[in-house]
């Protein structure tokens, strides 16, 4: 299952699954520490980070948001 960080909040992580749906993983089942925005695979208990995906999505956000800048 993907996933992407939304924020942290003491030792777990909230995050957005497949489908929309908030979840709360501990962030011990992280291999890394992760941050807001990371995208990450989840499965068996154990949440790997996916730094490729996450620089892509970022890229693609702020691509969108220049383009928005520009319509004004």
């Amino acid at each position: 299952m993907k996933g992407t960080v939304d924020r942290i909040e003491e030792t777990f992580a909230v995050c957005e699954m497949d489908g929309r749906i908030m979840q709360n993983i501990p962030l011990s089942a992280f291999t890394e520490q992760p941050k807001d925005g990371d995208i990450f695979d989840f499965e068996n208990g154990i949440a790997v980070l996916k730094p490729a995906e996450t620089a892509e999505r970022k890229e693609e956000i702020q691509s969108l948001f220049e383009r928005l800048k520009k319509k004004k």
